[in-house]
C-alpha cells in the first residue's frame, strides 16, 4: 500500500486550484504550505509569520497564501480573532469534532472532548442538511487570564 503524505496530498490540490484560477505556483506559497504540514495545528496566523520571515517570506505574501488555502480548500479558520495575526487555522482535511476553548484575552486555544456533548451534536437531526464535521467554540478566559486579570484588580484595590 502506498502512503501520500499530507503535504503532497495538498501540494497536489493547490496546484489543481492555482491551474483552475490561472494562480502561479510560487516557491513562497509552497514553502508557506510546507511550514503549515510541519508545524503543529491550529497554528496562528502570527507563527506562520515568524516562521516564514526566518526563510525571507514577507507578510503580505503569507496572507496571500492563507487566502489561497483557504479559498483552495486547504486550511479553514478555526479561531476567528479579532485581529488578524491571531487567527488560527487547520487543515480542512482534519474533521473537526472537538471543543475549542478560546481565551477573549490572549487567544489562546485549547482543545477538549466531551462525550456528552459530541453525543448530543452527532443525534442532532437537521432539516434540509447533512452534518460533515463541527467545531463548538466556546470563548471566556483562561486560567492564565483570569489570574493576571485578579492580580490587576487586587493592586488595583490596593491603590484606592
Amino acid at each position: 500500500m502506498i502512503t501520500v503524505n499530507p503535504y503532497d496530498r495538498l501540494m497536489a490540490k493547490l496546484v489543481a486550484y492555482a491551474k483552475r484560477n490561472h494562480l502561479r505556483m510560487t516557491p513562497q506559497r509552497n514553502a508557506v504550505l510546507e511550514i503549515c504540514c510541519n508545524e503543529p495545528t491550529p497554528i496562528s496566523t502570527a507563527r506562520l509569520v515568524l516562521i516564514a520571515g526566518e526563510r525571507g517570506i514577507s507578510r503580505p505574501t503569507v496572507y496571500n497564501a492563507i487566502d489561497t488555502f483557504v479559498h483552495a480548500e486547504i486550511l479553514q479558520c478555526v479561531g476567528k480573532a479579532v485581529d488578524k495575526k491571531y487567527r488560527q487555522y487547520d487543515f480542512f482535511f482534519q474533521k473537526h469534532t472537538c471543543i475549542q476553548l478560546v481565551c477573549t484575552r490572549c487567544g489562546r486555544i485549547s482543545k477538549i472532548k466531551d462525550n456528552n456533548i459530541s453525543k448530543a451534536i452527532h443525534n442532532r437531526q437537521f432539516n434540509n442538511f447533512v452534518m460533515q464535521h463541527y467545531t463548538l467554540t466556546v470563548y471566556g478566559k483562561c486560567k492564565v487570564c483570569r489570574s493576571l486579570l485578579a492580580k490587576e484588580n487586587i493592586s488595583k484595590n490596593q491603590e484606592a
